[in-house]
């Protein structure tokens, strides 16, 4: 049953529940395909309350039965026309613009209530029918594997899922537990495929799952992986111990923790012991417990600080630290010699033997001996400062507690001078020197300047959509000059071309959008420069776009790239052929995926450019070759088209 059929059973009152109005072509008790929309109801329902004001013979419309396409007088009509639309197509017509020229010629072939149709062009085939492709999260990845296992630690390595989904992975997701269930968020994001979990508690089976993350979603959790942590034992010892605030009466230190060996740490506890006639040896007196903490403290590498107070004033001390959990206690630190304040205490004197230890092209470490006299109260500290030579403005480098310091990004084979200062509770004391002249014994120079390092490309993109990738790279070590330039190049895969630059700048990262294909794998390499010269190239890194449409998926985009030269003229054939079959575009889809390669969905986005062009520019597009015809296809119809496939209007067929 035509489409015209289907106009007239509207019209003639017959009921849609029992006879649903189809599109041309499609057959009774056939159902649609799915990028078939039947008549809108809006349009179902005005005819039906027309046909129940307008008899038959008002209308002008007989019911008739199906005649055969080609009468004696018809067939000549015919054959005559197909004859002209060959010629045609033979001299180049470009195949979207094929269904606009064969009804024109074919008409008086087929069945077609021409006025029908100017009166409701919603029963022609409406471009963008086709729905849009689904988004597919990524698959799970396999189950991961636990390389190693510490009292404390694991270390988890895992593989990309086998299906990525349509778009590019981003991210992965790992998350563990230690009883029946699952934390509601995952404990770490990374953007590698392992990974180390810690601060984790010894004799403890863990199991650890991971799952993968992209634009188009959140991916299945992997199958988890099960293993139990080593027996836990008393903690290490503290790897610092050290004066952060002195009095007359006490004092303050601040403890850096050692490993808690799976069993968190309890406490810590400070002792001391007075050093008699001011002897740093043990002379018979007992340690005494001066203060004890515990824990929660020394969070994210901060240390733990502990107050002793109700000491005796200007008095000498030995203290030492430990610390303890339910398993037992650590070592004893090695004891140090410190003291209270004395009366009226002053700043310290400048600290001697300011020297350079080492130096590189970027980089130096000083060291320097702690002031002959404290003042009075103990040096709690450093203050350090460094100054291009003969420079009047002083850069704060650090506070530190140690007796030596790296200097960092500075310029290769350049002279700076550096001072020092300590403090103690009573203030700052005088620099090392007064001065920063060349030759001065508080000037050093660094090695001669080279090349930058080489930077790294991240394992996972940060970004990707079908057409557009987010690259993002390591900053190398500049040795002695700043970097001033990053080089990205990336290869061309649709000519084979090879890698070639896409973005030079100082930015560590770069979205490369330009002529990129969905679902395809691109190669990436970097590099630094800096005024001595470049670095080498970084590894390559391959990356891949997003899916999209019905077009952009691996399978469609290889058939793009391997009949780019005669998809035009098959999809032309095709569309030709199937012109007058009664089930149109199941034909031209199976066309296309037998001539050219195509998805049936992908093929849709082609019979459905030729579906607009014919609503949109069948008066322009009476001359087919015409700028005119090709400017209104384009505006007109091809955007939809590049919604439909994903594919970029640049890689469409010449």
């Amino acid at each position: 049953m035509s489409g015209v059929s289907a106009l007239d059973d509207a019209r003639h009152g017959i009921n849609a529940e029992e006879h649903t109005p189809l599109l041309s072509g499609t057959p009774a008790g056939h159902a649609l395909p799915p990028s078939v929309s039947p008549i809108p109801d809006y349009a179902t329902k005005q005819l039906s309350e027309e046909a129940a004001n307008e008899s038959p013979e008002d209308s002008g419309v007989k019911p008739r039965d199906p005649k055969p396409c080609c009468t004696r007088r018809r067939c000549c009509c015919c054959g005559l026309c197909l004859i002209v639309f060959a010629g045609l197509a033979a001299v180049g017509i470009f195949y979207v613009y094929s269904p606009i020229v064969l009804p024109l010629i074919v008409s008086p072939c087929v069945d077609v209530d021409r006025t029908a149709v100017r009166r409701y062009p919603m029963l022609l085939k409406l471009d963008g029918n086709v729905p849009p492709a689904p988004a597919i999260p990524p698959g799970a990845p396999a189950e991961p594997v636990i390389a190693s296992v510490g009292r404390s630690t694991v270390d988890l390595e895992w593989e990309l899922p086998e299906n990525e989904g349509t778009a590019t992975i981003v991210m992965f997701q790992v998350q563990w537990r230690s009883h029946d269930d699952w934390p509601d968020v995952p404990q770490l994001n990374v953007t590698d495929v392992h990974v180390t979990a810690t601060d984790l508690l010894g004799n403890v089976t863990y199991c650890f799952q991971v799952r993968a993350v992209s634009s188009a979603g959140f991916g299945n959790f992997s199958d988890p992986a099960c293993n139990t942590t080593l027996l836990p034992t008393a903690p290490d010892l503290p790897t610092a111990v050290f004066p952060v605030g002195t009095s007359r009466t006490g004092f303050t230190a601040a403890i850096e923790l050692g490993a808690d060996n799976g069993d968190p740490i309890s406490a810590v506890v400070v002792e001391y012991e007075e050093v008699a006639g001011g002897r740093s040896e043990n002379v018979g007196a007992s340690w005494e417990v001066g203060c004890l903490v515990e824990p929660p403290c020394g969070a994210r590498g901060e240390p733990c600080t502990c107050t002793v107070s109700g000491l005796a004033v200007g008095k000498a001390y030995q203290v030492r630290c430990r610390t303890n959990n339910s398993i037992g206690d650590s070592e004893w630190t090695k004891p140090v010699k410190w003291h209270t304040d004395y009366t009226n205490a002053k700043v310290p004197a400048m600290p001697t033997h300011l020297s350079q230890k080492y130096s590189t092209s970027s980089a130096f470490t000083v060291k320097w001996t702690p002031p002959r006299v404290d003042g009075g109260a103990m040096v709690l500290g450093y203050r350090l400062q460094s100054a291009l030579v003969n420079a009047t403005h002083w850069i704060t480098d650090s506070n530190s507690t140690s007796t030596e310091h790296a200097i960092e990004g500075l310029l290769g084979n350049t002279v700076y001078c550096v001072r020092v200062q300590a403090f103690n509770s009573a203030g700052l004391g005088p620099w090392s020197t007064p001065n920063n002249t060349v030759g001065g014994v508080n000037c050093f120079r660094t090695d001669s300047p080279k090349a930058p390092g080489i930077p790294v490309l991240l394992p996972l993109p940060l970004g990707a959509s079908g057409t557009s990738i987010t690259v993002g790279w390591t900053v190398p070590p500049a040795n002695g000059r700043a970097i001033t330039n990053y080089t990205l190049q990336r290869d061309d895969w649709w000519v084979d071309g090879p890698l070639s630059t896409v973005f030079e700048g100082d930015d560590t990262q770069f979205t490369a959008d330009q002529s990129m294909l969905p679902a395809t794998v691109y190669h990436f390499r970097v590099r630094a420069s800096n005024a001595v010269g470049d670095s080498e190239w970084s590894d390559v890194a391959n990356y891949s776009t997003d899916q999209a449409g019905h077009c952009g998926n691996p399978s469609d985009v290889a058939v793009y790239k391997r009949t780019k030269s005669s998809m035009k003229r098959e999809i032309q054939t095709c569309l030709i052929k199937c012109a007058l079959d009664p089930h149109q575009e199941d034909c031209v889809k199976n066309c296309i995926q037998t001539n050219v390669g195509l998805t049936q969905p992908c093929g849709s986005c082609w019979y459905e450019e030729g579906m607009c062009t014919l609503k949109h520019c069948a008066f322009p597009c009476k001359i087919p070759g015409s700028d005119k015809c090709t400017q209104c296809s384009e505006q007109n119809c091809f955007p939809a088209c590049v919604a439909c496939s994903g594919i970029p209007k640049e890689f469409f067929p010449p």
